[in-house]
């Protein structure tokens, strides 16, 4: 059996998530994620899943001076080197999950300066929120990169899949009609098309058509 990674899971308030894991001391490597992608949409909904408790996933960092360690233990130069370097620099963590969450929260944490007095309060609410870390030690840096790809092999949603799970009336009885008719829908729709929600659009289609000149 292969050695299992060490990992340690802490839950821990967004004041002191930041105040523990900030973007001054978490590296941020494009080799391992994507640059900071977020739109507006996507922080404004971080923020109310933060308040509604909606947040069940982890955000993931690797720590940086035990797979310091680790490296001397293997003789791993080409690792220590690189490690040492980020470690002089004054960095701790390195992000594996994508990072959007890591440098949002620090973000919102910024636009205080410091001031935490006489907060509204719902950002009273927000900062007190608790959150999950997930800290990964001793990885080496290829295993850092495997574990970035694992999180990360989720697809995002697309329009489609949102659609998907709006409520109300009409979505409802699309979704109906939908599992009454995909089987019609089979004969001329391919089975990814059919997988990915297709029949959902024509059905939609349909009833614009129906209700439009």
């Amino acid at each position: 059996m292969k050695n299992r990674i060490h990992a340690n899971s802490q839950n821990i308030n967004v004041r002191g998530f930041v105040e523990n894991f900030s973007t001054n001391t978490t590296l941020f490597l494009p080799s391992i994620q994507r640059e900071y992608v977020w739109a507006k949409s996507n922080r404004e909904g971080y923020r109310d899943a933060i308040l509604k408790n909606m947040t069940p996933t982890p955000i993931i960092l690797a720590e940086i001076e035990s797979a310091i360690s680790t490296a001397k233990e293997s003789d791993n130069k080409e690792d220590l080197k690189k490690l040492n370097e980020w470690y002089n620099q004054g960095y701790r963590h390195i992000s594996i999950d994508g990072g959007n969450r890591t440098r949002f929260l620090n973000g919102e944490y910024n636009k205080l300066n410091g001031n935490f007095k006489n907060l509204q309060d719902e950002t009273k609410s927000f900062f007190n929120h608790v959150i999950q870390v997930l800290e990964y030690f001793g990885l080496t840096v290829k295993q850092m990169h495997e574990m970035a790809l694992k999180v990360n092999m989720g697809v995002p949603w697309n329009k489609a899949d949102k659609r998907n799970v709006l409520s109300g009336k009409i979505p409802e009885y699309v979704r109906n009609l939908t599992n009454k008719y995909t089987e019609t829908f089979s004969y001329f729709l391919t089975p990814k098309e059919v997988k990915t929600r297709k029949v959902d659009e024509f059905i939609g289609f349909f009833l614009l058509y129906n209700q439009t000149k």
